[in-house]
């Protein structure tokens, strides 16, 4: 097996991280016209209609929470109603077990939507390592310390990070530059200069601790030593 066929492979192994496991979605136990029924009561009078109180009308907003849009906003009437500002002071109010059950059937269908989000996509995209990530991991699993970040292109952040999969994209040069990268840390790794002569010599212990004693004497200037004398 060639040096580069080696390095290719071992690029090829180091890029991509962990792949994800899908985690199976459960139906949800309630319909959605459950919601709808505590929606029409406590919230139409100001979520419906035009204008609706803060842009939101509830009347027309989708239940197709495949759009990430319709799903945040759908997150935001839980998250307003579990902190108690939905409905308004100065209109009828739930109770606490009504909440309580509405929290619980919104909350069961939102949850429901990201288990199915879950298991078509995971819980964690798949990428590749970026250009700390590599450097780090080549240097632990091979033991050298050869400057590959600068070797490979830049990352492209994203939110301010430059570890979301959606900004570690592949490109013809990326994935020439990681090859590049990788050939340089196989050649670190690799010693491949002829070897020094062996010798080999047999010593008793007794030999040993006499060449020890006799060594450590000499490294020990003549000045250092003194008698203790005793004040008994």
């Amino acid at each position: 097996m060639s040096i580069y066929f080696r390095s290719t492979l071992f690029a090829t192994q180091l890029i991509l991280c962990h792949a994800w496991q899908p985690v199976m979605a459960q139906p949800p136990q309630d319909s959605f016209s459950a919601v709808d029924g505590f929606v029409k009561r406590y919230c139409y009078d100001c979520h419906s209609g035009d204008p609706s109180e803060g842009g939101l009308d509830l009347e027309v907003l989708s239940r197709d929470y495949s759009q990430q849009e319709t799903f945040d906003q759908w997150v935001r009437v839980f998250d307003r109603i579990a902190q108690q500002e939905m409905p308004p002071q100065d209109v009828e109010q739930l109770s606490g077990a009504t909440r309580q059950q509405l929290l619980r059937v919104l909350g069961e269908l939102l949850r429901s939507h990201e288990r199915q989000q879950e298991q078509l996509s995971g819980r964690t995209v798949l990428r590749r390592l970026n250009r700390n990530e590599y450097e780090n991991t080549v240097r632990d699993l091979l033991h050298i310390n050869v400057n590959l970040r600068d070797l490979l292109p830049e990352d492209t952040p994203l939110h301010g990070f430059d570890t979301v999969a959606e900004g570690l994209r592949f490109s013809q040069l990326q994935i020439e530059k990681y090859l590049e990268a990788a050939s340089v840390a196989v050649d670190a790794a690799i010693d491949l200069r002829e070897q020094p002569p062996r010798f080999s010599k047999r010593l008793s212990l007794k030999e040993s601790l006499s060449s020890e004693r006799i060594s450590t004497r000499r490294s020990v200037p003549s000045s250092t030593l003194f008698r203790v004398k005793s004040t008994a």
